[in-house]
């Protein structure tokens, strides 16, 4: 599964940068990562204060896009909680990896959930 630069913390962040108006795939893309990052991070001992806080930067934004997100017929906390699934299936695979691998792993899911990313 491809990732998204830590840079890009929130779902429609990234696709703002790349362009004005952003595709469906982007935001779809973006749903998916947001929930795939927050569940890695989880799974890497994130507070459940940080879980709570980038979970609730993401509602934020998604409340700000509703227009968007009806106009491309886009579920995105649907795509979050399916994002959280991949989270979990990326998280298996990642203990099968050495441990510095695993360990740089966790220390870029923490990373891309803390509002300064």
């Amino acid at each position: 599964m491809r990732l998204l630069p830590i840079a890009c913390l929130l779902w429609f962040s990234c696709a703002a940068m790349a362009q004005p108006v952003a595709s469906k795939d982007d935001v779809v893309e973006g749903g998916l990562q947001s929930g795939q990052r927050y569940q890695l991070a989880q799974h890497c001992g994130a507070s459940d204060a940080a879980l709570d806080a980038y979970k609730d930067r993401f509602e934020a934004e998604a409340r700000g896009r509703q227009d968007l997100l009806a106009k491309l017929d886009i579920n995105i906390l649907k795509l979050f909680m399916q994002g959280r699934l991949n989270g979990d299936l990326a998280f298996e695979e990642l203990k099968a990896r050495p441990q510095a691998e695993r360990d740089a792993a966790c220390q870029q899911a923490l990373k891309s959930i803390s509002p300064t990313g």
